[in-house]
């Protein structure tokens, strides 16, 4: 499952998430893949520092597969559900019944959601949890500026349910979108085009419109500043770190440039990075359109 972004593009070519889908046997997920798929994800949130959570809904837009099925079965985990409204064939939005079941410790909570009718469109209400294992909540004293705190997901792999209520496997692929709110001196970016954040307001919307698996969406919030490096890749960083992050990735629009001739171009658009606190214990990991980095290196060498 660990796939770097070029060797995912290449699993992806040609096969659309229906297909997938169908040929799919996950024993980590719920979901009713062969009655229903989400084809698109829109995700409005606000992120939360106070509370350590994100808050609002997503949107599901459906595709049936079975004539007769009514239930949507979506992975959860710790995730607080406040209502379903989903969007019926006369364009109205109604109420949902919802079951959220017991939670098992390894795939979480069952959400089964019943329809009187094949819904176009599913919203969720939901919050997630402090404990979400797919979000790490970092005080300012373990960030680089020490000044705000730190935000960011890692999904892989069965942990977007933690912050999501998605159709959690690999044998997926869906387009996502998304509006998050967050305080005014705070920057959110996500693993998709980030040309809505690069103005520091507190509202920021993205947009993926190649269809990829839940556990390849990403997000990060904190004090971070933007610095481009070429036509194609940009650094967000935090200010005391951006200088130094793009000293030592200017090389990645070579690289990128490199890979091109020899395997066709690059099927996402843009490569940001994204640089992640002091205190992130990983090197690393690569998701589609950007990547999550530990800081650069105190001694300049690039690694």
């Amino acid at each position: 499952m660990k796939l770097t972004a070029f060797a995912t593009s290449l699993a992806l070519a040609g096969l659309s998430h229906s297909v997938i889908a169908n040929q799919a046997v996950d024993q980590h997920t719920y979901a009713n893949l062969n009655d229903v798929i989400s084809t698109h994800l829109h995700l409005d949130l606000d992120v939360d520092f106070a509370d350590k959570q994100l808050e609002g809904f997503v949107e599901h837009t459906l595709e049936w597969k079975n004539s007769n099925a009514r239930t949507l079965v979506l992975d959860t985990r710790d995730l607080e559900i406040d209502k379903v409204m989903y969007q019926g064939r006369d364009g109205q939005w109604h109420q949902a019944n919802f079951t959220l079941a017991k939670r098992d410790d390894v795939k979480g909570a069952k959400l089964s959601i019943r329809f009187k009718e094949q819904a176009k469109k599913a919203r969720i209400y939901y919050n997630s949890l402090p404990q979400a294992s797919g979000l790490q909540w970092l005080t300012p004293v373990q960030t680089a500026s020490k000044t705000h705190p730190f935000m960011y997901s890692q999904s892989q792999a069965i942990h977007a349910r933690s912050w999501i209520p998605v159709q959690d496997t690999p044998a997926m692929r869906v387009t996502y979108s998304a509006r998050i709110n967050t305080p005014e001196d705070v920057r959110a970016v996500m693993s998709a085009d980030n040309s809505g954040a690069l103005i520091k307001d507190g509202d920021y919307w993205f947009d993926m419109p190649q269809a990829i698996p839940p556990y390849l969406i990403a997000i990060g919030a904190g004090n971070l500043e933007y610095k481009e490096m070429s036509h194609q890749t940009a650094i967000f960083a935090e200010p005391q770190i951006l200088d130094a992050s793009v000293a030592e990735f200017n090389d990645t629009q070579t690289m990128i440039n490199k890979t091109n001739a020899m395997y066709g171009e690059y099927a996402w658009g843009r490569y940001d990075l994204l640089m992640l606190p002091p205190s992130f214990p990983l090197v690393g990991w690569k998701i589609l359109v950007c990547l999550l980095s530990r800081p650069p290196s105190s001694q300049g060498i690039k690694v």
